[in-house]
């Protein structure tokens, strides 16, 4: 898809018909820019002038765009990316049909909103501080170096008034390229009618891989884009690119064969140390540092892998939380439930994940030799010459313990982390996970992390998916 040639389209069906209240100007130097001039037509904002740019990404129209405005107004902050629905800032909820047309009409619309500090970008002003800023708009704008150079008022104004109000007859386009049938032949691959109801075989395709690749790895903020219109919600009349297919394609055979009971994923290093700058620069946000902790220098041992891959993190001590008198009274009501000891020293207690941390599991190392006395509930996790790694509910391991009356160290992990097999390979795909095989002699010590070879470490390499 040429996007220059869509954004011009775009542009030039722009001037023929030009939007009321709504001015622009193409930056002829950087055909993705996009000068705007809103003449503000309702108080607080009526009679003032607001200079704005649209920045297109080179993949518009599969990317959405970022705004900002470059005048005070008293709603935005200048010169910052402002946050709205058809913006950067929501990927997910982006449609290629939207124009510079549709985009800056409800950028507009949202403006006339009366909600403050409703977005990143806004700001809280009264209505008399908004209406001082309007009178005083166009004196501002031309303090701004370039404003009269790209703008001539009188004119613009002018036509922006005598809009063209002729009706032409419909003629058949793609709905994201804007081009006819003379490059490919137009296809209705689902519900749609009018202006969008024509597309290309080679856009629609093009659409299913990016909205693909601009959508978390996270099921729950994931939309079936690549399956059903999202204009008419109607399914697509064809196979398109899956979101199965892709993340199974880029991950490989050879990663997605060492995804069993046993072996570790691993938290790349310098993922680790981005979510450290995070959590610097957001110290304030105690739950986001919570969260992001579960995946700072992990070591995610699976543990099942039958609906999904589970796995508990043994990387994390209690001592590393927030939450660590929580965690703490877990253990003493779990055992005050099953009536038995406190065996467990509080640097063996771990953070297994995020989900559900009230759930307590042990995971000890045994004698080769005691393998027949293990019962269903436990689980082998590594079986070598002389040594077993087994986890269980810390309950099973607390019996089999005492019943074996062992001396060495039982680890017990609250809660654990989960994924679904596809959004797994999408982590993988991202390069937020390494996997390989464990050390069953290395695993419960406390610097496992910087033990790990990396050379014995699978990634998967730089592809589609990480890049975008």
């Amino acid at each position: 898809m040429n996007f220059i040639k869509r954004i011009m389209k775009e542009y030039n069906n722009i001037k023929k018909e030009p939007l009321e209240h709504i001015i622009i100007k193409i930056n002829e130097e950087n055909l993705c820019e996009i000068n705007f001039l809103i003449k503000g037509h309702i108080e607080p904002y009526k009679n003032g002038i607001y200079w704005g740019i649209l920045k297109l990404p080179e993949l518009y129209p599969l990317k959405p765009p970022s705004i900002q405005l470059k005048t005070e107004n008293g709603r935005f902050h200048i010169n910052k990316d402002i946050c709205f629905s058809n913006s950067n800032f929501h990927i997910e909820n982006w449609n290629p049909s939207w124009t510079i047309k549709t985009i800056l009409i409800g950028f507009y619309s949202f403006m006339l909103e009366n909600n403050e500090n409703d977005t990143l970008g806004a700001i809280n002003t009264t209505f008399e501080e908004k209406e001082i800023l309007a009178k005083k708009s166009l004196e501002y704008n031309k303090k701004i170096l370039n404003f009269e150079k790209i703008f001539d008022l009188q004119e613009d104004l002018k036509k922006n008034i005598e809009k063209n109000l002729n009706i032409e007859e419909e003629i058949k386009i793609c709905r994201f390229c804007l081009e006819n049938e003379k490059i490919e032949p137009l296809l209705t691959l689902c519900n749609c009618k009018g202006s969008c109801k024509y597309i290309h075989m080679k856009c629609i395709k093009q659409w299913c891989l990016y909205s693909i690749l601009n959508q978390s790895t996270h099921p729950s903020y994931q939309k079936p884009t690549d399956k059903i219109c999202n204009i008419c919600n109607s399914p697509y009349k064809i196979d398109t690119i899956t979101r199965s297919k892709l993340m199974t394609e880029i991950t490989g055979e050879e990663i997605i064969n060492e995804i069993k009971i046993g072996n570790i994923l691993i938290s790349p290093k310098k993922k680790s140390e981005d979510y450290l700058k995070i959590i610097e620069e957001n110290k304030n946000n105690i739950d986001l540092i919570d969260n992001l902790k579960h995946w700072i220098y992990s070591i995610i041992i699976i543990i099942e892998i039958n609906n999904g891959i589970i796995g508990i993190n043994i990387n994390r001590n209690i001592n590393d939380s927030n939450n660590k008198s929580i965690l703490y009274s877990y253990y003493k009501n779990y055992i005050n439930i099953y009536n038995i000891a406190d065996i467990i020293n509080i640097n063996n207690m771990y953070i297994g994940g995020p989900c559900n941390l009230n759930q307590i599991y042990g995971i000890l190392i045994i004698d080769k030799l005691e393998e027949k006395k293990l019962n269903k509930d436990i689980i082998i996790l590594k079986n070598i010459e002389n040594k077993i790694l087994i986890m269980s509910d810390y309950i099973n391991i607390y019996n089999l313990y005492i019943k074996l009356k062992y001396k060495n160290e039982i680890n017990i992990y609250f809660g654990y982390a989960g994924w679904s097999n596809i959004q797994l390979y999408s982590e993988f795909n991202k390069l937020n996970w390494g996997i390989c095989d464990l050390d069953i002699n290395n695993i419960l010590k406390k610097n496992y992390y910087d033990l790990i070879n990396i050379n014995n470490i699978l990634f998967v390499k730089d592809n589609i998916y990480s890049n975008n």
